[in-house]
């Protein structure tokens, strides 16, 4: 009986050290989510979807504002995961440092219609929304400090730990997530690969429109997510450009998308700078996320917009 103990408890020694190890493994290459959860807290924010998470660099920011602003991370993830909602909001609150008070902070949201907008739920229940039960729904460690989160990878996660001890060289080479949160993606920008993601893209759009519908309730969280962020530092609302034929398809979506976002900028006092009308100054990878250098080239504008107390584009 002792010995069979002995070799339980062996094994049971052994699993949990091969899977301490496999945690342990997990860093740049492997997911474009983690390192946000082991990080620990911001003190100021980039928000959003996917667009966000590849656009906006916090490294680019914090160079052109550091004598000025706090430290920004990203904290976007993708159109599933943070559209403007309850759920969000939670994760925002938990990953928000309101201890340092040092400089100004800021917050930069990401806004386009999909990220106020209800999936097959023509009623807008949120029970029905379709960040309900995914990983920021059911976290409850977002503002961990260190590695591993075994949270994430418990709820997060949805490849197999053996996955993140062995990815191809060619799929690790594509993504990198960087400790500030930014997603960087490297795929090959030829004229023919371009065009070909793009035209998947605006067939994928296309395809949403009859599923998507404003929702007034996102709308209002969105409000929530303003007013709440406001009592910690300035806030600014950024619509990133994307092709013309995904700007026609939104166009559709939300005819009045940037009315709703001028409204909210005035009613909150904050501006609002949308880059629709200057779509083709940059490069995009699929017609809806910009090119990393692209993204470089935004966020420095973005933080010159910042520094100079930009008005919002409503009306120009």
């Amino acid at each position: 009986m002792k010995k069979t103990l002995i070799k339980f408890s062996l094994y049971i020694g052994l699993i949990v050290g091969i899977h301490y190890f496999a945690a342990m493994q997990a860093e740049a290459y492997f997911d474009p989510f983690y390192l946000r959860f082991t990080t620990g807290q911001h003190t100021s924010m980039i928000l959003g979807t996917s667009r966000a998470a590849q656009g906006i660099l916090p490294e680019v920011l914090n160079q052109k504002l550091d004598d000025e602003y706090t430290e920004t991370g990203n904290f976007s993830f993708t159109v599933a995961n943070s559209p403007y909602g309850e759920i969000y909001l939670k994760a925002i609150q938990q990953k928000l440092d309101t201890s340092k008070q040092d400089k100004q902070n800021i917050f930069i949201l990401s806004v386009d219609p999909w990220s106020i907008a209800t999936r097959n739920n023509p009623t807008d229940n949120t029970a029905l929304y379709r960040e309900n039960n995914l990983f920021l729904d059911n976290m409850k460690t977002i503002g961990k400090v260190g590695k591993p989160n075994y949270e994430y990878l418990r709820k997060g996660y949805v490849e197999s730990w053996g996955k993140i001890l062995y990815r191809p060289i060619t799929t690790k080479r594509r993504m990198r997530l960087h400790e500030d949160g930014w997603l960087e993606v490297n795929v090959p920008m030829s004229e023919a690969e371009v065009q070909r993601r793009t035209t998947n893209k605006i067939n994928s759009y296309q395809g949403f429109l009859s599923d998507y519908s404003l929702s007034i309730n996102r709308l209002a969280q969105l409000e929530q997510t303003i007013l709440y962020l406001k009592k910690y530092g300035e806030v600014v609302l950024v619509r990133l450009p994307v092709c013309v034929e995904i700007a026609a398809i939104e166009g559709e979506l939300m005819p009045d998308f940037d009315k709703k976002m001028c409204v909210l900028s005035q009613k909150y006092t904050l501006p609002y700078w949308s880059f629709m009308n200057k779509s083709s100054d940059y490069r995009y990878t699929d017609g809806n996320h910009l090119y990393k250098k692209s993204a470089r080239k935004i966020s420095a504008e973005i933080a010159l917009m910042i520094r100079e107390n930009r008005p919002a584009t409503c009306g120009n």
